[in-house]
């Protein structure tokens, strides 16, 4: 099951499952954020298929 705050990949991009809390989210869909914003600073979250979205296999390279 994908929850809020995972990290998963769709198509081969990376993204973070967002909480679809008060979103537009069609049935079966999956809110993703994948690192982008809109032009007046607001976060871009894409909806997607669930049977789309897999979850990220490997542990993240963290850096500072």
């Amino acid at each position: 099951m994908i929850k809020p705050g995972q990290r998963v990949v769709v198509g081969g991009h990376p993204g973070i499952v967002v909480d679809p809390a008060g979103l537009d989210v069609p049935e079966d869909h999956v809110a993703v954020w994948y690192g982008e914003f809109s032009a007046d600073g607001r976060q871009r979250i894409r909806t997607v298929p669930a049977e789309y979205v897999t979850p990220a296999a490997d542990e993240p390279d963290v850096y500072h």
